[in-house]
Formats: C-alpha cells, structure tokens, sequence
C-alpha cells in the first residue's frame, strides 16, 4: 500500500509525473502474453485511481463550488495520464545490454572479452535482443554493470531504429503531448523524438 501511496502522492502533485519500470518478463515477440502489464493495470494503477478520486473529492468538497463526481473522475483520469510505464522486454538488460560498446569494454576489462563476440552481433542485429529470455543470465556482465552500461553513452538512435520494446515505449511518451509541453518548459528546447 506504500507504493500506491506514493505514486497517488506524486501523481496529485501540480506537475506531478511517474515513470515506473517493470520488466515484460516475455520476449518482444510474446509480449501479448505477458501478465506484468495486466496485474500492474489491476492492481496499482486501480488502486492510485481510487487514492486520486478520494483525494480529489475531499479537495473538491473543501471549495466553495464543488465539482461533481464525473468531473473528479475525469481530473483522476488526466492524472492518471502522468503514469508512465516503462516496460523492456524481456528485461532492462535487453535494454541496456544495447550498449554495446560499454558492454564489450566492460566484458573485455572483467571478463577476460568472454561475451564480446556475443555483444557485436546484437550490435549488429539489435532487434535480437529483446526476443533473449533471461539476457542477463546469457552473458558475463549480468546485472553487475547495469549503471554504467545506463549512464555512458546510451545509443538511444539505434535502439530506437530496432523498432522493438524500446522503441515502443519512447514512442509512446513521444505522443504525450502534455509530457513534451512539461519537458520543453523544464529544459528550454524542443522536445522531438529520439
């Protein structure tokens, strides 16, 4: 309950915004079967609604013209909006093993070069990557070197053009014309797609 608290908290905020990550835990090519996505939807996401709806009819009660019920639900469901689902498939590693070049540094520093073989060919096909099940039990890096493989050089263009879970998600907060408008007035430039 903790975590829906939070994320309600956060969401009432006047430019509240969350990115919540969670692995597909399926493949790319299996992704309609995967569970993660409907019990997130289920659980947490029914669960902020209810926090929001209460929250914003205790707000509304307070004023001097009240608003009525369908016009609390609708500002529930415009918040709502400002919850983002970040979902890799079949996990972040599918992600961030993209980053080739950092893996294939890292796997040569660490690792002896064990995986780097393995690591120029998803550069050469990255789409692969996310049909991998379990990619970080595949190859040597696992989840030990996730922050760097985040952090340096993220070829963003590229994984995008692999037109899979990547590529779904960034599209889809592309089209959030709301989240471009808040992220050109933080930053001061143009927000396009990747």
């Amino acid at each position: 309950m903790a975590l829906v608290q939070t994320l309600a908290t956060q969401l009432m905020l006047e430019q509240g915004w969350v990115f919540f990550h969670f692995d597909g835990d399926r493949p790319w090519s299996e992704r309609s079967s995967s569970e993660n996505e409907e019990k997130f939807e289920q659980i947490i996401e029914a669960k902020v609604y209810a926090l929001l709806v209460g929250s914003l009819s205790a707000q509304a009660a307070k004023t001097a013209a009240p608003f009525t019920q369908q016009e609390v639900e609708a500002q529930a469901r415009q918040r709502m909006n400002r919850l983002k689902r970040i979902v890799p498939f079949y996990s972040i590693e599918a992600w961030l093993f993209q980053n080739t070049r950092v893996a294939i540094r890292l796997c040569e520093r660490h690792y002896g070069g064990r995986d780097a073989d393995q690591f120029q060919r998803w550069e050469q096909e990255r789409h692969t990557l996310d049909e991998v099940r379990k990619p970080k039990e595949q190859v040597c890096l696992g989840a030990k070197h996730n922050s760097a493989l985040a952090s340096e050089a993220f070829p963003a263009r590229d994984v995008h053009a692999a037109g899979c879970s990547f590529a779904s998600v960034v599209d889809k907060l592309c089209q959030d014309e709301e989240l471009r408008k808040a992220l050109q007035q933080t930053y001061d430039f143009p927000v396009t797609s990747v």
